[in-house]
């Protein structure tokens, strides 16, 4: 989601922020982006210079450029790209500028449905509208942001036509801690697996593999995108699917610094820190939107080795598997040891977790027990608090997780779900995978 504010000279637009592994649901919440990108501008110019939020008294740094010149133009976008329309001279182009790849040209998509100037624009995760310009008029215009090829279809007209008008969204939408619908359990073999959260007692869908096979890996996600990582025989390779387009082959990204395996992940909107693995107490820290280089070291866990991970927005926590000993990762100063915060109530092997807003859910793996640890995120300093247990003494390898329960599977076929408001309980046994897996998961 988007704040656009418009003028009418140029068009500005932000990437949507997002949280920790755990994507869906909507929460109104103040931006945590990183950048914002401005394009165009009178006099008549098609640079799109980039501001870094964090370091905003600089000045901004020239990024690539519209594919024409012209002022008077409208923006939006999501969390990975942003759309330029219209424009002066009267234009209904609408550019695409790829937020993780700036550098280059903007890529002219789907026209708007009449060459217009002094335009409004607003948007949501899939579309963006188009509103209002000149010459006077009252179309509204929408753009699949994912088929946006093809022309912008038009759609209800509003109340009055107008021109150098300006739009907002209402409030700034970010996901932080929500699902959407669906998760993908990727490793063994190579094929991937995906099972419908609202479905869920329908056996998984085969869709595309992994670059190639490999276990013991790890991932994590954002909203459009999941990473895998890692993997026995000690990979560092990083693939990536693309939950629009996933009966694909994973594309290869970059790298982790170093090959490892039963390692973990946790994530905020634009990072993923992989954490641990055989042997191992690095941290590594993928940028998403350029996820072609290799990953950088960050500051280490107190507690390597094999682990599990779970996590919100700001902090990640990794839990050593041997002595139950759990690290907290601040993702605002990375670069630090992580801190030790409470102890599992017990050792667990392989664990892994999922999340909501508040708390984390750890699940055992074989050859320890089945029981659940819930993590508060608010008292992290306390011991993991047993819940319910899995229905298999094997544990669990690998989960994903919606805004409301949480699907753990154990390397088999078997995919066990907890119920995040009673997580007291046995979980209950959902649809199979279609093929036994030693890898990770991710959700949308």
């Amino acid at each position: 989601m988007t704040i656009n504010n418009n003028n009418i000279f140029g068009a500005f637009t932000l990437n949507e922020a997002r949280g920790s592994r755990l994507t869906g649901d909507w929460l109104n919440k103040e931006s945590v982006a990183n950048y914002g990108w401005f394009g165009g501008g009178s006099p008549s110019t098609a640079v799109a210079d980039r501001i870094d939020f964090s370091n905003d008294s600089v000045a901004a740094s020239p990024r690539g450029s519209l594919s024409s010149a012209r002022s008077s133009l409208a923006a939006t976008g999501n969390s990975n790209y942003g759309w330029f329309g219209g424009g002066s001279p009267s234009t209904a182009v609408a550019d695409r500028i790829d937020f993780s790849n700036d550098s280059v040209a903007a890529s002219p998509r789907g026209s708007l449905s009449s060459a217009r100037s002094q335009l409004a624009a607003t948007g949501n995760s899939n579309y963006g509208w188009f509103g209002g310009g000149s010459p006077s008029t009252s179309r509204v215009d929408r753009i699949d942001f994912s088929n946006d090829s093809v022309a912008a279809s038009p759609r209800g007209s509003l109340s009055s036509a107008r021109s150098s008008l300006a739009a907002t969204s209402g409030v700034l939408n970010i996901r932080i801690g929500k699902n959407g619908g669906y998760g993908w359990f990727g490793g063994g073999p190579v094929v991937i697996n995906r099972i419908d959260f609202s479905n869920d007692v329908a056996n998984s869908l085969s869709r595309g593999s992994l670059s190639f096979p490999r276990s013991n890996l790890t991932a994590t996600s954002n909203c459009n995108f999941g990473w895998f990582t890692g993997g026995r025989p000690g990979s560092a390779i990083v693939d990536r699917i693309n939950f629009s387009n996933d009966l694909t082959t994973a594309l290869v990204r970059g790298s982790l610094s170093v090959g490892r395996w039963n390692l973990n992940a946790a994530a905020n909107s634009n990072y993923g820190w992989f954490g641990g693995g055989r042997g191992s107490n690095r941290v590594d820290r993928l940028d998403f939107f350029n996820d072609l280089t290799t990953a950088s070291v960050r500051g280490n866990l107190l507690n390597g080795g094999d682990c599990g991970a779970t996590g919100n927005k700001n902090y990640g926590w990794f839990a050593n598997s041997g002595g139950g000993k759990v690290d907290r990762i601040d993702y605002s100063n990375d670069i630090s040891t992580t801190s030790p915060r409470g102890l599992l109530n017990g050792s667990y092997v392989l664990s892994t977790g999922v999340s909501d807003m508040n708390y984390g859910w750890l699940g055992g793996a074989h050859p320890s027990n089945s029981t659940i640890q819930r993590i508060d995120f608010s008292n992290d300093l306390a011991t993991g608090l047993p819940r319910g247990t899995l229905n298999s003494s094997q544990g669990a390898s690998w989960g994903c997780t919606n805004s409301n329960y949480g699907s753990f599977s154990n390397g088999t076929t078997n995919v066990d779900r907890i119920d995040f408001g009673n997580d007291n309980v046995l979980a209950s046994i959902r649809g199979k995978l279609s093929v036994s897996s030693g890898g990770s998961s991710v959700n949308n």
